[in-house]
Parts: structure tokens; sequence; C-alpha cells
């Protein structure tokens, strides 16, 4: 939902008040957002929303009182479905987390360690592909990922391929010449032959066993 044709309203939920007004200032200056929810946690932002309306982005901090990133992430889920996109904001970069949070439904995660240049690269990809990880992340989580060589297909490689490459299943079933449900078959049956959980994990196995290596893609 965006409040006019140029803006994308914005939710942030951080239990720190200094934090939430640096990211409001951040943003607002931007002048490609709006945020129009600021919430000390998940409880409080619900509970906002029901007054004001769901916005299309939500920055979300990992560990808050009261209701944290991942109950909130849960709880929005459940109640609004796919609609807003969820960011969360971590000072932890451990892979249990990072994992936990995409199971549950998470499009990105970005360090607060981050610059704000990683923030907004963030945003866009999650608004262009519905996902993000930043390399740093990325590179933390291959190290503790165990090693699985199943046999893939040429056209999974594909798929995963164009996957790495921020693709939509849209914009793969084009390039394939598939049709869309059968591209959300295969990526399913990716995840599975993989015993992978969400988008990050196939990423980072596909960085990990040389499947994909963004520095050799054509421009």
């Amino acid at each position: 939902m965006k409040a006019n044709s140029e803006r994308t309203t914005v939710g942030i939920i951080d239990d720190h008040a200094l934090f939430r007004a640096s990211l409001t200032s951040l943003l607002t200056d931007n002048h490609q957002y709006e945020v129009i929810i600021e919430s000390s946690n998940g409880k409080e932002f619900l509970e906002e929303v029901k007054i004001k309306s769901i916005p299309s982005l939500v920055l979300v901090d990992y560990e808050m009182p009261v209701m944290d990133g991942f109950e909130t992430i849960k709880a929005v889920r459940k109640k609004y479905g796919e609609s807003p996109m969820l960011i969360v904001l971590s000072m932890y970069e451990e892979k249990r987390i990072v994992d936990r949070m995409f199971d549950y439904g998470a499009n990105g995660f970005v360090s607060k360690s981050s610059g704000a240049e990683i923030l907004f690269d963030a945003i866009k990809q999650v608004q262009k592909s519905g996902f993000y990880l930043s390399p740093r992340i990325t590179s933390i989580m291959m190290n503790e990922r165990k090693n699985k060589k199943p046999m893939l297909s040429l056209v999974e490689q594909q798929i995963i391929t164009l996957i790495c490459d921020q693709k939509t299943n849209a914009e793969v079933a084009k390039a394939l010449k598939l049709k869309r449900n059968t591209v959300n078959t295969y990526r399913t049956r990716i995840l599975e032959k993989l015993s992978l959980h969400n988008t990050a994990g196939l990423v980072i196995y596909a960085i990990q066993h040389g499947l994909y290596n963004a520095r050799n893609r054509p421009l």
C-alpha cells in the first residue's frame, strides 16, 4: 500500500526510540518513503495497524520486549499474509537466527551495523524480488552450512540461477518459457530435494556448491 503514487509506506518496530527516530529521518529524507507507524514492539505495532493501516514495508527489530521479532513476523504473516514486505534488523549475525526469521516469513535480513546504502539496497531488492540477504550474512551462513550434493536437473539449476539473480517467479517463467505454476512447483521441489526451508538457504547453497557466481554473470 502506498500513501501516494511515489512513496512507499513504512512501519518501524524497534524498542530503542533514538534508533526509530534515526531510521525515520533517514527514510523520510529519501523522499521515496513515508513512515506511518513507529512502534516499540510487535504488540504495539499490531494495535496501531488496527487504527491506521498495514504499511507495505515493515522494518522489524530482532530483539524486543513484549513481542520480539520472531513473534511479530509470525503474527503479521498470519493476519495479513504476504502483503507487507518484512525486513529484519539485528545486531546478531547468526545462522540460526537468520534461518528462523526466513522460516517465519521475513523477506530480508540486515545487520544494524550496516550503512544506509545497504539498507536502501535491501529495500529495493525486497521490493523487486521479495528477498534480500547481504553478502556478509551469506558468507557467515555458508561457513556453517553442511555439505549436501543431491542431483539437480538442468531446469532446476536454471531456476536456481534465476532465483539467485533475484528474479520473480513470473520473470523465471518468462525466461524459461514455463507456466508460473510450474515454476512454483519446481521451487518447492528444489527446496525439498536440498532439505532447505527458504530462499535464503537456496541462495547460500547455490553459491557454496558452485551453482551460482554473481561475478561471472553477464551484465
